[in-house]
Parts: C-alpha cells; sequence; structure tokens
C-alpha cells in the first residue's frame, strides 16, 4: 500500500510539473510576442527643418534593437484598422491598442503602429489579430508614411 501511495504521488509531481513547464513556456512565448512592441517602441522622434516644403518634420531615430528586427520575421498581436470598407482586409495597419487609442486618434506615438500587406485577405474585427511576417523598419519615411511595415504577413492561430 505504501507502494502505491508513492508511486501516486510520484506521478502526480512529474504531471504537475510537466503543466508547469508548459504553462511556463506558453507564458515565455506569448510575452515575446508582445515584447515586439515594446521594442519598436524605441523610437525617439526628431524635429528637422524640410527645406522642400519650409517647415519642421518628425524624423525616427531608432534604436539598436529596432534596428536589429529590420528583415526579420517576427510574430505580433496587434488590433486591425481598416483602409477600406471591407469584411476582408489584405491591406491594413495594426495597431498595438485598440482603434479608440490608436495613432491616429491621437492616444498612442507612430510607433505603436504598422502597415500591413498580407499573403491573404484577413478578417476584420474588434478584437486582437496574431499575424506573422517579415517587418521592414522604413528609415526615412516620407510625410503620412507609418514607421514600420509587415509584408508577406499570415494570420498565426
Amino acid at each position: 500500500m505504501k507502494q502505491i501511495t508513492i508511486v501516486l504521488v510520484t506521478l502526480i509531481f512529474i504531471a504537475a510539473s510537466g503543466q508547469e513547464a508548459f504553462a511556463q513556456k506558453k507564458v515565455a512565448k506569448k510575452s515575446q510576442e508582445m515584447n515586439y512592441w515594446t521594442v519598436l517602441s524605441m523610437v525617439m522622434m526628431q524635429k528637422k527643418f524640410d527645406e522642400d516644403i519650409g517647415i519642421d518634420i518628425d524624423v525616427p531615430k531608432f534604436g539598436k534593437k529596432v534596428k536589429e528586427l529590420n528583415g526579420q520575421e517576427i510574430t505580433i498581436r496587434g488590433y486591425i484598422l481598416p483602409l477600406k470598407a471591407s469584411k476582408n482586409q489584405k491591406y491594413f495597419i495594426l495597431s498595438a491598442v485598440p482603434f479608440n487609442q490608436c495613432f491616429f486618434c491621437g492616444g498612442a506615438g507612430p510607433e505603436s503602429v504598422m502597415e500591413v500587406f498580407s499573403t491573404k485577405p484577413v478578417k476584420a474585427s474588434k478584437k486582437m489579430v496574431k499575424l506573422r511576417g517579415k517587418l521592414r523598419v522604413n528609415f526615412n519615411p516620407s510625410i503620412g508614411q507609418v514607421l514600420y511595415t509587415l509584408k508577406d504577413a499570415k494570420v498565426v492561430d
């Protein structure tokens, strides 16, 4: 009887340890995905006089970690900001925050959005979507262009 109890306790301990390790990996993976917005926020906007248009414009100065992400495949979560009235979008803006708090509404900075070109149409939703694609840092964005672009994006379940 004592041996059965020891075996059962051991099995329960092993099962609990496995579940804990699985949960830790899942949390680490999710936090890594969400961390991309934190890394992308490592940019400072500096004023520079543009002689062609005669006014000061904001010019980005990207941190080292942001520069290292240029050209890398990333997985990132965000909110779809549609650019056309359609259920399915292949070209849209992805925002780190919901629509009512986004950069275009004045609630967040330019580092909180990215232009997305997806390989297949993505259903517009108010819920977060998880995408994987190749990140391009726009080192010299033109007026009206966002700082980041995600190319060949695909929805990840």
